[in-house]
């Protein structure tokens, strides 16, 4: 309980750092006037920029990596009515891809098949 408690107020402070740099970013006015001015702590400032940089720079870096997608293979092809477009791929590999398959399970499929280049 104590962890969850810690977390949320970490939670808490990050958004009211993320306005505070939102304030900042929309304002023309240097950092220590800013700082000044809000009684905010010039260090805690600098801190919590690099820290919320950090933090955004490390999801996204971890949007960006290609993920597995769940794949079933069937024991043989389907047939030649069920199939609605074959597509021949380098390592001799074939994609078999039926009429009613949903758009974003392709759009996963093709997205790891291109991230594996």
């Amino acid at each position: 309980m104590k962890d969850a408690s810690r977390q949320a107020a970490m939670n808490v402070r990050r958004a009211q750092w993320r306005r505070i740099l939102a304030e900042i970013a929309d304002s023309n006015v240097p950092v220590r006037r800013f700082c000044q001015e809000r009684k905010i702590n010039e260090s805690q400032f600098y801190w919590w920029r690099r820290a919320l940089a950090r933090e955004s720079a490390a999801s996204a870096s971890i949007q960006a990596q290609p993920r597995f997608v769940r794949v079933a293979i069937e024991p043989e092809p389907p047939t030649e009515s069920a199939k609605a477009l074959e597509l021949a791929l380098g390592r001799g590999w074939v994609l078999r891809i039926p009429r009613d398959i949903e758009e974003s399970a392709l759009r996963s499929i093709l997205g790891a098949l291109a991230a594996m280049g």
